[in-house]
């Protein structure tokens, strides 16, 4: 049963590299040894040091990002606008939902620490916004998956009708790994 838990904790293992993967394994055979032996606390203790120590060797994604109706807060849901194009004058407002930050653990308290980059280009590539640290995050938490998301928002007051591009870059400042995406928008 738990060994199927596991499946796609082993996928995303496999994806890493085999020196992982064993590790991982050896860990889901340990978790089904301490059910047989009726020991919940064991097998629940293995199961979340397994997740975690695949979690650690993940590259960082960007999951989410998406031009969204309004700021999405704490335990929300994301509405996504139907369309990407805006009026000048209106504000352009961004949902960025990172995965496989690095977590490090201290307090009795998990967090991570990213910096969101943010660069909006005309059609032809040319940037016409560079902002090396359009935001900071620093959450804490004491699950192991604090939900990190993060809303961004670009006044387009005086914004030229045309095509852009919204590319966002994500730096784990604990783990040293980045990603980037990209949305294209267009101003009328």
């Amino acid at each position: 049963m738990v060994l199927k838990f596991f499946g796609g904790l082993l996928l995303s293992a496999m994806c890493v590299g085999p020196a992982q993967a064993g590790t991982i394994v050896d860990k889901a055979v340990a978790v089904e040894e301490a059910i047989d032996r009726g020991d919940t606390l064991a097998a629940v203790t293995l199961m979340r040091s397994a997740f975690l120590e695949a979690r650690q060797n993940l590259p960082v994604a960007i999951a989410r990002l998406a031009y969204v109706t309004d700021t999405v807060g704490p335990l929300g849901r994301p509405e996504e606008r139907g369309s990407h194009v805006f009026s000048s004058g209106e504000t352009l407002r961004l949902f960025v939902e990172p995965q496989g930050l690095d977590l490090v653990f201290a307090d009795g308290q998990y967090s991570v620490d990213y910096v969101i980059s943010a660069q909006v280009q005309l059609s032809d590539g040319t940037p016409i916004m560079n902002n090396d640290r359009f935001g900071e995050m620093k959450i804490k938490s004491r699950g192991t998956d604090p939900g990190s998301y993060a809303n961004l928002k670009l006044d387009l007051t005086d914004a030229r009708a045309g095509n852009y591009t919204f590319l966002v870059k994500i730096s784990d400042q604990i783990g040293k790994d980045e990603a980037t995406a990209a949305l294209p928008f267009v101003v009328r």
